[in-house]
């Protein structure tokens, strides 16, 4: 379960890069949901026993992203991946910080001068830099919250 369509890209190519395959090819199905409905599709997997993992940011409050989910952070098949970096605290700057400044600028085709720049404009262009992640062929990490969750 990811946060938005930039995140299942990125998901679903990391994915591909690690396995040789998408995930559905391997009945693993990821799914954007608003982030308010995270619990009610945990709590659906729960009743069915299925794995679950939410790929989910920070928002630069880990405590109250441990809260949210403390019902759930010690169930087996469920797992809630964040980083716990507050400073990174959206999937732009967790790609930042794990793949630096040239190679996010060769991914996006530009030629940003400092980091900041380059994460305001993924922030502000989310759809546009998901499929462009999706679509390179610069080599590129995911970030270790969503390495976890394809593992």
């Amino acid at each position: 379960l990811v946060e938005g369509p930039s995140d299942e890209l990125i998901v679903q190519r990391a994915y591909e890069k690690k396995h040789g395959r998408m995930p559905l090819e391997d009945g693993i199905d990821v799914i954007s949901v608003n982030s308010l409905a995270f619990k009610r599709f945990l709590a659906i997997a729960v009743l069915l026993n299925k794995e679950a993992d939410v790929v989910t940011d920070n928002d630069g409050n880990v405590s109250a992203l441990k809260k949210k989910y403390a019902d759930y952070l010690e169930l087996n098949g469920i797992s809630i991946q964040f980083d716990d970096d507050e400073k990174a605290k959206t999937l732009e700057p967790q790609l930042m910080k794990k793949n630096g400044l040239k190679v996010i600028n060769d991914i996006l085709g530009k030629s940003f001068a400092t980091e900041d720049s380059a994460v305001n404009f993924m922030i502000n262009n989310k759809s546009d830099t998901g499929l462009r992640f999706s679509e390179t062929s610069v080599s590129w990490e995911a970030p270790d919250y969503i390495a976890r969750a394809i593992r």
